[in-house]
Formats: C-alpha cells, structure tokens, sequence
C-alpha cells in the first residue's frame, strides 16, 4: 500500500486558481493591515511631539527622552496608586493607614472588575476619592459634635436673627 497515493485521498483537491485568489486576498488584508498600523504609529508619534512641545522647558523635561520616562513614570504611578494619593494632598502628612485602606479599597475595586478601561479606572479612583472626602467629612462633624450628649448641635451653635 503506497502512503501518499492514500493520503492524496483523503486530501479534499484545491483548485490552483481558488488557491491563488486567496493568496492574493490574504496579501492585500496584510498590507492594508500594515498600513493602518504604520498610520496610527505616525499619529502617535506626532501627538506625541505635540505634547512634547507642551510641556518643553518645563522642570524635569529637558527631551523627548525625557519626556517618554516622564509618561512612563505616569503610567506606572496611575496603576500602583501613588497618582490618586498624590492627588489628596498634603500627601506627607497623610495618616499612613488611611493611605494604606485607600490602596487596598482601590486594588480591591480593580481586581473585581478586572480588566479595565482606562475610563474604568477613573470611575474607580474618582469613588476612591469620594470615600476619601467623606470620611475626611464625617471626621470633621464627629470631631465638632458636642461632648454634652444631652446638648443638641441647635443649642451649641447660636442661630442669627
């Protein structure tokens, strides 16, 4: 028994034209691929060069070498959480276990709901925010509650006439 005349059988014959057609299709999907892609990376450069100009002379951005470390950092920092705590303010003087709750509420977030857009985690750091401010909030109002328990906030504060 002759193995390739029994494999030629099984093999469904390709018709040499319906071959070539594909082919050819095949290379006109892939230049036209490489074509948009080549596009969008000039688009990204330019932008890039754009912002570059924006920003050029200003403290730590003396190249564009510099200013793709810069973006980089900005990535980095957006996805561990230091931009968001950055954000709050007087970031040394922060308590380090508010700090440290804010992180793990906002890494908590972003595990559910994994994986994210990018507008996705801003909807989480603009309700890690939130929180923050309001337990920054309620503090305020605990802080200012009377230590009578018998006294109302009415009587503490006087009302003008």
């Amino acid at each position: 028994m002759d193995v390739r005349t029994d494999f030629k059988s099984t093999v469904p014959a390709v018709d040499e034209p319906d071959r070539l057609a594909e082919m050819e299709e095949a290379t006109a999907f892939e230049a036209r691929v490489q074509q948009e892609a080549a596009a969008q990376f000039q688009r990204l450069k330019d932008e890039a060069r754009a912002l570059f100009g924006m920003v050029d002379g200003r403290p730590g951005v003396r190249s564009p070498h510099e200013w793709q470390k810069l973006l980089e950092r900005a990535g980095d920092e957006i996805g561990n959480g230091r931009f968001i705590v950055r954000c709050l303010g007087a970031e040394r003087y922060l308590d380090a276990l508010t700090v440290a709750v804010l992180i793990t509420l906002r890494q908590g977030l972003i595990a559910e709901k994994s994986p994210l857009s990018t507008a996705g985690v801003m909807r989480i750091d603009a309700a890690v925010l939130a929180y923050y401010n309001m337990i920054r909030i309620q503090g305020w109002i605990g802080n200012l509650a009377p230590n009578d328990t018998n006294t109302t906030p009415a009587s503490v504060i006087p009302l003008r006439s």
